[in-house]
């Protein structure tokens, strides 16, 4: 396992517990502001460390280009 290996991996790990918790966050909150919430912030930037994350597992240029740009244009929505 390289470093990019173990960088690539973490950054999966977190941006999937971000999400679980985004989901979780939706099911339990009590108001519908405070689930709106939960649904953007983490799931966005779960969804952000997975597409990075699995651009650097990759080890090529191009998919963490991507992963990248998909994470750019997604805080920039």
């Amino acid at each position: 396992m390289t470093v990019a290996d173990a960088i690539g991996a973490v950054l999966v790990v977190s941006g999937g517990l971000l999400s679980a918790l985004a989901a979780l966050g939706i099911v339990v909150f009590p108001t519908a502001l405070a689930r709106m919430h939960a649904a953007t912030k983490s799931a966005s930037l779960g969804l952000a460390l997975l597409a990075v994350g699995v651009g650097v597992i990759a080890e090529g240029w191009g998919l963490f280009g991507v992963g990248v740009l998909l994470a750019a244009f997604l805080f920039g929505t």
